[in-house]
């Protein structure tokens, strides 16, 4: 099950991280802050939203899809659906691989957020 974590990280950033695995190397010195939360909400829309193993895969030296986003100043929920939104109305001039980049990363966390608003239905009928 693929969930969202609220993290600090050193030297106090705080970020999203979603993924299935959400445990991040010590070396991270990450403090979890709250577990499975709705990166579209108000509170959580200007954090960085990063799939954690791409976080991973990038400090480990890799240009990952998050590292193209960021580079392009894509980072947080806010410019990922402000950017999405733009390649739906064929108005994002950035090249064909962010626009990729966008809506891929784009319907990953609207699936996520999809997969919250199921659960937490199904928790209220309960």
């Amino acid at each position: 099950m693929i969930k969202c974590n609220h993290y600090r990280l050193e030297p106090g950033v705080e970020v999203l991280l979603y993924g299935e695995e959400l445990n991040l190397p010590d070396f991270f010195k990450a403090e979890l802050i709250k577990e499975d939360i709705d990166p579209s909400t108000e509170e959580y829309r200007h954090l960085d939203l990063l799939d954690r193993n791409l976080l991973v895969e990038s400090v480990l030296g890799k240009r990952t899809r998050d590292k193209v986003l960021e580079e392009e100043h894509i980072t947080s929920f806010n410019d990922l659906s402000n950017a999405y939104f733009l390649v739906k109305a064929k108005a994002l001039n950035k090249s064909r691989r962010v626009r990729e980049f966008v809506e891929e990363k784009y319907t990953e966390v609207i699936e996520l957020v999809k997969k919250d608003d199921t659960s937490s239905k199904n928790d209220q009928g309960s």
